[in-house]
């Protein structure tokens, strides 16, 4: 079973001898914190997927067996941690980059862990073994503490950069135990470590690659949360005596991201790992995802402003700006295309029926794309019918749906967090 390990390996060897790499080159810096990132969200999230043995609000099953899909997700975090860590060694040796022997102690560390995964794969494990399993995968990962803590902090620390410019406004001179400005910023570094987390999340997507494996980052992220409420509800005690205006504000803003967690984890995310057909997997993904980033980027919003009424939330998260935009044209485009859908609804004749094929097919060749991959495919499945219903009297049922559909979409729309403080762009639908 270490193959695999020794491909990782290979592979990574390989890629680090495209070309010489040095302590001082910036590129390679770049690449190595990069990787020791990524390996830090894998580590992190396979160990505490280990330490709670699967448990997690996601999970719907009851039977008495650990599905093969748990233990096949947490074997693919080991694996990715092992690719991840042999990349960063390889890169260590071929490169001259420092060596602190972290990446080296894991990648040991994960031979035989790995191994001991292989009984999952053509039956159910029995309770007791996987939670066997765990155990010898906290053992192992305890027996590497302080290489395991490096690249957890790796993957935290990376996290500031999601609110870099943020943190450095709110360096204050006032003292760093009672400061407003410095309750804020343990806040905001909690909420970038969950975004570097989601952030790799959002990579899996991107790139097309299997997701069922991110249920491990999503179990860690669940805890991060939890962690960030509890904190945001003691830093609002903190604060009482400093600012009651922005207590007020953390107060809320936890329960308002409390709100969104059970959105995610509760509904979107339940019983994910009976899911098998991938589009409805991405879709849950997509979801999920996009509840916890942009809400809780509105969440971060609100508190600053309350701190410092001059910031805008499209300066801290310049990504949001497009998001906004986007929102807007889907919204006024929908509303354009639900108003050509009722158009021939009422008036049943040949030209009617071309207008709003034409519209059908425009709104497919561009807005829909901002739509959320749920909506798209039913979307395109009014698309078909509108478009092959030819015979006297099929269209206007099919019309009918549609714009019954689009009134409910277009209010989803709506309610996206990016749209939660929109003006004029509304006003002109």
């Amino acid at each position: 079973m270490t193959t695999l390990l020794e491909e990782n390996l290979d592979t990574a060897t390989a890629d680090s001898g495209k070309g010489p790499l040095s302590a001082e080159s910036s590129e390679a810096s770049a690449l190595m914190r990069r990787l020791e990132a990524d390996a830090g969200v894998w580590l992190t999230s396979s160990y505490a997927f280990a330490q709670r043995n699967g448990v997690t609000r996601m999970s719907r099953s009851v039977t008495p067996n650990v599905s093969p899909a748990k233990a096949r997700i947490l074997h693919a975090g080991l694996n990715r941690v092992s690719l991840l860590t042999s990349r960063i060694h390889a890169l260590e040796v071929a490169g001259g980059i420092r060596s602190d022997r972290h990446a080296k102690t894991v990648f040991t560390c994960l031979r035989d862990l790995v191994a001991m995964g292989a009984p999952a794969w053509d039956r159910p494990f029995s309770v007791p073994e996987f939670v066997s399993w765990c155990g010898l995968i906290q053992i192992g990962f305890s027996s590497a503490t302080a290489s395991t803590e490096y690249f957890r902090r790796a993957a935290e620390s990376d996290g500031d950069l999601f609110g870099k410019d943020m943190l450095e406004r709110l360096s204050g001179d006032n003292d760093p135990g009672r400061s407003a400005a410095a309750e804020l910023k343990l806040i905001l570094r909690k909420f970038g470590a969950i975004f570097r987390y989601l952030e790799t999340i959002e990579g899996l997507m991107e790139r097309d690659e299997p997701l069922k494996p991110g249920v491990l980052i999503f179990a860690h992220v669940e805890q991060q949360c939890s962690q960030l409420l509890t904190l945001m509800e003691g830093r609002a005690i903190a604060l009482r005596k400093v600012d009651e205006q922005l207590a007020d504000a953390i107060d809320g803003a936890a329960y308002i991201a409390s709100i969104e967690t059970k959105k995610v984890f509760d509904h979107e995310l339940s019983g994910i790992l009976e899911i098998r057909p991938v589009p409805a997997v991405f879709a849950r993904f997509e979801a999920a995802h996009a509840l916890l980033k942009e809400g809780f980027q509105q969440t971060i919003a609100s508190i600053l402003r309350q701190f410092d009424d001059s910031i805008d939330v499209l300066d801290v998260y310049p990504s949001l700006k497009q998001k906004r935009e986007n929102s807007f044209a889907l919204r006024r485009e929908m509303k354009a295309l639900a108003d050509a859908v009722a158009a021939a609804e009422a008036a049943p004749d040949s030209p009617a029926a071309d207008a709003v094929r034409r519209s059908v097919s425009d709104f497919m060749a561009g807005p829909v794309r901002f739509l959320f991959f749920k909506d798209i495919e039913t979307v395109e499945r009014f698309a078909e019918e509108i478009e092959l219903a030819t015979a006297e009297g099929e269209l206007q049922p099919i019309l009918h749906r549609f714009s019954a559909y689009l009134e409910t979409l277009i209010g989803q729309v709506s309610l996206r967090a990016v749209l939660a403080e929109d003006g004029g762009p509304k006003a002109s639908l």
